[in-house]
């Protein structure tokens, strides 16, 4: 906590989602340039192996970590009960995290994270279940011309929520405030797959958790 609150404010943080092969080779080059840089992932017990082996033996095991990498688990709608509160503290969410994204159900923000998040990120949201499996469907079903992206409920809700910051007239405010429009260039990172294969079928396959008909649109 000492050395996250000496640093508070910089601009020289970095937070990488993800600990998989891609989470990690980006996490290793942001840290190479000195950038104090945090990588999180899900699996407590495989962050516990991260932080004590230095190098991510299951994904990408001939990179040692520089000591600008550290490694810290927990990330959920918590962060946005934190900025919420408005004092500058992290706070546990009080639900029962009963959501399909697995990997973001954390009930309470990691005190080293929260120090880098609370000032460094402009935007926080907290998004439905239907957020997600539209982004999965929207990766699994392209566009022609758009590849297509086996993606499970963590990795594919940045991909939703855009999609309907985009689509949304009330969301006109947030996309003025992000600056979004048809030219905008965005990178979404998403070392999430096909993680529960079952539920993948339910959400792609099968429609589960859809759209409400009042944020459908019509093409």
């Amino acid at each position: 906590m000492g050395e996250a609150s000496e640093e508070k404010g910089t601009a020289s943080q970095i937070a990488v989602l993800g600990a998989g092969s891609w989470g990690t080779a980006l996490a290793i080059q942001l840290a190479r340039t000195s950038r104090r840089t945090v990588l999180w992932g899900r699996n407590r017990d495989h962050l516990a192996a991260l932080a004590a082996q230095r190098r991510n033996t299951r994904y990408l095991p001939e990179a040692a970590f520089p000591d600008a990498l550290v490694v810290e688990p927990d990330l959920a709608a918590c962060l946005y009960q934190s900025i919420e509160a408005a004092d500058g503290k992290p706070h546990a969410f009080p639900g029962d995290l009963n959501t399909i994204m697995a990997g973001l159900a954390c009930g309470e923000p990691s005190p080293l994270a929260w120090d880098v998040l609370r000032d460094c990120v402009d935007v926080f949201i907290k998004c439905p279940d239907y957020v997600a499996a539209k982004g999965m469907r929207v990766y699994g079903m392209p566009l022609r011309g758009d590849p297509l992206i086996v993606s499970g409920e963590s990795g594919a809700v940045t991909l939703g929520a855009l999609t309907f910051i985009m689509e949304l007239p009330e969301l006109a405010e947030l996309r003025e405030r992000l600056d979004l429009n048809q030219d905008s260039q965005v990178l979404l990172v998403n070392s999430e797959g096909n993680t529960d294969p079952n539920h993948f079928r339910r959400v792609v396959w099968d429609g589960a958790d859809p759209v409400p008909d009042e944020y459908k649109v019509t093409f």
